[in-house]
């Protein structure tokens, strides 16, 4: 099969099953769903996380009274290592806390309707644009992760998060810098 025909049937495919209005906010709702349900764990996960760091705050200062009230001394190596021991479980605990802190929160994508179709439309035109093959063939980057071309038909596999990005955070007469992106859920 010659490359110009298998790409126009690529992206013909691209732009009919996966550009498509309905589909498309379907793709992007999905991916919104598993987001906040991401972030939704996070959040329970950050609360267990600040609940130990508080319980070993407790726990610290519990050995420091047994100190202050002179059932141990402050050289004492069991109290010592105890500190010690709470000390590295606590700096633990906030180098997760932290971690988790910095993820980002849900996405701000708006699924509009006239947002998602005019999104489409505008993707599909760039991709349909063979005056610019530079920024076409980044587009379908972004879009495709795998072609695989078959006797009895052709199987195109592709990345919702990389969906979803465009739409929330580029502008859509832009290509993305990213074009290297971890790639997850196929949009076929």
């Amino acid at each position: 099969m010659r490359m110009d025909v298998l790409d126009t049937i690529v992206v013909d495919a691209v732009v009919e099953r996966v550009l498509e209005p309905g589909r498309l906010t379907g793709l992007l709702q999905a991916w919104l769903d598993h987001t906040e349900m991401a972030v939704a764990e996070r959040r329970a996960e950050l609360k267990q996380l600040r609940a130990r760091k508080t319980q070993l705050d407790g726990e610290s200062a519990n050995v420091i009274k047994l100190v202050r009230n002179g059932a141990f001394r402050a050289d004492d190596p069991q109290i010592i290592s105890e500190l010690g021991n709470i000390a590295a479980l606590k700096k633990s605990v906030e180098v997760d806390i932290d971690h988790l802190e910095r993820q980002p929160e849900a996405s701000t994508l708006v699924t509009d309707p006239r947002v998602v179709e005019r999104f489409g439309q505008l993707i599909a035109d760039k991709l349909r644009d063979r005056r610019d093959d530079s920024t076409r063939h980044a587009y379908v980057r972004l879009l495709i992760d795998k072609v695989e071309v078959g006797n009895d038909e052709i199987r195109i596999t592709g990345s919702r998060r990389s969906l979803a990005k465009l739409v929330s955070g580029t502008p859509p007469q832009q290509v993305p810098k990213v074009l290297g992106q971890e790639r997850d859920d196929p949009a076929r």
